[in-house]
């Protein structure tokens, strides 16, 4: 009986060990980051949104004050940049009181449509986006 007990009770405690190690995997891909302007203001209150061609892997991050940051696998891109509209009245909101952001132009908003594409390679990736509304 003790050995059973004692069997049972290693086997539980081997259980706890493997589950405490266990962290969470980091997201796979590689770093892509870099600034997004329109007509030379820096974007803040939009989101960028990469699409692989095959439409099977897609990947958004927010752009605030003018930068994004993400994790992308390799390959190539169709990217998207839309704007984020906010409430005026939202503390949170990067607006202040009375202040109109910058509205990205609808052309932009669909990485399937938007004519953007980016191609990110292994290691770490930068590309600035430079947006013109006419």
């Amino acid at each position: 009986m003790r050995r059973i007990l004692g069997a049972c009770a290693f086997l539980l405690a081997a259980g706890f060990g493997v589950a405490d190690d266990k962290k969470p995997d980091p997201p796979k891909g590689e770093e892509v980051s870099g600034k997004v302007v329109l007509d030379g203001v820096a974007l803040t209150g939009a989101t960028i949104t990469f699409q692989s061609k095959d439409g099977k892997t897609t990947v958004s991050a927010e752009v605030k004050d003018g930068a994004y940051k993400a994790t992308v696998p390799a390959g190539e891109y169709g990217v998207g940049i839309a704007s984020v509209p906010a409430p005026k009245k939202d503390p949170k909101s990067p607006s202040k009181e009375g202040e109109i952001l910058p509205v990205v132009p609808a052309k932009y908003g669909d990485p399937k449509t938007s004519g953007i594409t980016l191609k990110v390679l292994a290691g770490k990736n930068a590309h600035d986006f430079d947006l013109r509304s006419k």
